[in-house]
């Protein structure tokens, strides 16, 4: 016998009366929270700064010239990341510490990079994506190829862990009361006091970077399905059943929404590309900026890969890759290519600068900014030359360049310091 139906109008006043027998206030009408984006933070407290994902560090000022390796520590061991240079540890740095992953999770000294404490894992645990929030480190973990979430105080004491059902985990955001999860195949948005599902959405896509968050709206690029800005407030339907809050609006782009948005000057950005390395399908990277309210304002067409954007101060720092020729390394056939780095007006897309960066495409790693230089991890993986430079951020003008053992995973700008982990498994601190 079918169930009767029930309206959206009728359920809601049902629930109401479930309400007022016990359900709570607070948990009909959770959120938002009003929450901190962290964006003025001279810490850098999430993979890419701040819940907006700018990757600008506004109080940082990061090596000007003529860098050197204040300190340098192996902290993990890198594989080749089947799974994309997101399940490599990730740095956060909080006052004079610096957290990061791998078999351990450890607290290192900013001076000089010794260990405070480390905690090692249970059972073949690594720890990998870290997130900073009021005294508390959360971290991505895997066991045994099964991923999960666990959270430590700033002693290296533990609080709660769970396993996630889910292939990988990516570094995680932490925004007001909720932790959001990105994995290959769906976001996750857990109660950050106990870990317990607020709900998840799930498509097969490959979910694989952080949303972008501001007090109100959070902004998923959900792969194939494009970005979707919804309200960060679950209204009661919601959250009796578990299920993710109203979508404000969608861009369905003509491919793959990836990697993580960013929001700032009152706009979100939006990458598209198909991978994060050479790839042999030749589509065409690009980055697309809307209003707020989901308006499309302008468009850069890139290369054939292309990263995370960084927005600075009214600026939009744009790096992609160029395929130029098909290598063949006997084994296997890969493209060289050029990296092409822009600065774009925030409002309307003005290009301010570009340069391009010959054979140095290899890997599309995001850069960071602390509004004077943007520091760029660039590679040729043809060759096997992985560099770093800087640039000024009002000309583009190299102003260093430095030559790294293996090719850089994530960047993290705090101080007078800029932190860079590699794929030997490396922590840089360069001052």
């Amino acid at each position: 016998m079918n169930s009767p139906s029930i309206s959206r109008r009728s359920f809601l006043a049902g629930a109401v009366g479930v309400g007022a027998l016990g359900i709570g206030a607070s948990v009909l009408k959770r959120g938002p929270d009003s929450v901190a984006t962290h964006a003025d933070s001279p810490d850098w407290l999430l993979v890419n700064h701040d819940t907006r994902n700018t990757g600008y560090n506004p109080r940082a000022s990061g090596p000007a010239n003529d860098p050197r390796v204040r300190w340098r520590t192996r902290r993990f061991d890198a594989d080749y990341p089947v799974g994309g240079y997101l399940l490599q540890p990730t740095p956060v740095v909080v006052g004079d510490q610096v957290f990061v992953g791998g078999d351990e999770l450890s607290a290192l000294r900013v001076a000089d990079g010794t260990e405070r404490w480390s905690v090692t894992g249970d059972d073949d645990e690594t720890f990998n994506g870290t997130a900073f929030a009021d005294g508390r480190i959360y971290v991505t973990t895997s066991r045994n190829d099964a991923p999960g979430i666990a959270v430590f105080d700033a002693t290296g004491e533990r609080g709660w862990a769970r396993e996630l059902p889910v292939r990988y985990a990516h570094p995680l955001t932490v925004v007001g009361e909720t932790v959001y999860v990105p994995t290959y195949d769906s976001l996750l948005a857990l109660d950050r006091s106990s870990g317990r599902r607020r709900w998840q959405f799930g498509n097969t896509s490959f979910v694989s970077a952080q949303p972008a968050a501001t007090d109100d709206a959070l902004y998923a690029a959900i792969g194939m399905q494009g970005l979707f800005a919804r309200e960060r407030r679950q209204d009661l339907l919601a959250v009796l059943s578990n299920g993710p809050p109203d979508v404000r609006w969608q861009y369905e782009p003509g491919q793959r929404a990836y990697p993580s948005p960013a929001v700032g000057d009152d706009h979100v950005f939006v990458p598209e590309t198909q991978e994060w390395h050479p790839e042999p399908i030749e589509e065409e990277a690009r980055l697309t900026a809307f209003t707020l309210d989901g308006e499309q304002r302008w468009d850069e067409q890139g290369g054939t890969s292309g990263t995370s954007p960084v927005v600075a101060d009214g600026t939009v720092f744009y790096k992609c890759s160029i395929n130029t020729e098909k290598v063949d390394m006997g084994e296997y056939v890969t493209r060289r290519s050029d990296a092409k780095v822009t600065a774009h007006d925030a409002s309307d897309g003005t290009a301010r600068w570009r340069r391009t960066f010959e054979n140095l495409g290899g890997w599309q790693i995001s850069p960071v900014s602390d509004g004077d230089r943007l520091y760029v991890p660039l590679y040729d993986n043809v060759d096997e030359k992985p560099i770093l430079i800087a640039s000024d951020a009002a000309t583009g003008e190299t102003q260093w360049r430095f030559d790294l053992d293996a090719p850089a995973y994530h960047l993290a700008l705090a101080g007078e310091t800029l932190y860079v982990t590699t794929d030997d498994g490396h922590l840089y601190a360069f001052e």
